[in-house]
């Protein structure tokens, strides 16, 4: 169970790329890696906001209802 650590480390830096940013020399290719990084997180936050939109209006509305 002592090597569960190190192997949920090595798994995650390479699920998010983030051991090829750290190990990548080329400035192309590492602007590349954190645009695309950036575009997630931005992806991820309107969606949070949409939704949170959607509920406000929802809310406001009376329909409460259909909020889980």
């Amino acid at each position: 169970m002592s090597s569960l650590a190190p192997l949920l480390r090595v798994q995650m830096l390479g699920a998010f790329g983030i051991g090829r940013l750290l190990n990548e020399r080329e400035p192309a290719a590492r602007r590349r890696l954190v645009l695309g990084a950036a575009g997630v997180v931005l992806l991820a936050a309107l969606a949070a906001g949409y939704a949170w939109a959607v509920g406000g209006s929802l809310a406001a509305a009376g329909a409460s209802d259909a909020l889980p």
